[in-house]
């Protein structure tokens, strides 16, 4: 099981890794930039780019996950690219085989960078620890990047599920409306409590506090 995540730069991965006492215990995932060159760890770990079939013979012994994506928290436009959905899901395969799979029974450490180690690794990294209860030591204060968090919410839930985002957006919005058609109206409430809107609102979304008594109690006033 992965015992621990380490979230780091760029320019710090590396010299960490070298001081791991045991670094068949090591996993990594390393995030680049566009069109930047990817860190070679092949110097300290196994760091295949498998082709097809050398996958299938060798599995997951590749102890490095590379992708590579801009650090912006947005909709994609002409001149970044953000993560991407399949990205996602590979790197959800990629820590899910080393923490329940591949030596289960070892406590491993999951490397993660970006060139800062600040916004897309952070992310990444919470998305995970809390996915599987695991610590977090980040080198710099983390800021973690939304996109990239709803992007892994959404690989995550496509491996649980086998929901792809389209499909994801599709039963997020039937079961919104079905809540709302069984939901009492804001006019009724209105009417009926004597309130405001803006309290009448609050009411229905369950905002109140402790003193305040939940909707229903004044259904036979």
């Amino acid at each position: 099981m992965i015992k621990q995540i380490i979230v780091l730069p760029r320019d710090r991965v590396l010299e960490m890794i070298a001081q791991h006492p045991n670094r068949e215990l090591v996993c990594v995932i390393s995030i680049s930039s566009p069109f930047n060159q990817h860190l070679n760890f092949n110097s300290l770990l196994n760091d295949y780019m498998f082709t097809d079939e050398e996958t299938r013979e060798f599995g997951f012994q590749n102890q490095v996950h590379h992708m590579e994506f801009d650090d912006i928290d947005h909709n994609p436009h002409d001149y970044y690219m953000p993560m991407h959905f399949r990205a996602a899901v590979s790197t959800w395969i990629f820590a899910k085989h080393w923490h329940e799979e591949y030596m289960q029974e070892k406590e491993k450490t999951l490397f993660i960078h970006c060139d800062a180690g600040i916004s897309r690794s952070a992310a990444i990294a919470r998305s995970i620890s809390e996915e599987y209860n695991i610590p977090i030591r980040s080198i710099r204060t983390p800021h973690p990047n939304r996109y990239v968090m709803a992007t892994m919410k959404q690989g995550l839930r496509y491996l649980n599920e086998g929901l792809s985002p389209r499909q994801q957006r599709e039963a997020d919005q039937a079961a919104m409306e079905e809540v709302f058609d069984d939901a009492p109206r804001l006019s009724d409430v209105k009417e009926q409590a004597h309130m405001s809107t803006a309290e009448a609102a609050a009411l229905l979304l369950g905002i109140r506090s402790d003193n305040e008594q939940p909707y229903g109690v004044f259904e036979n006033e």
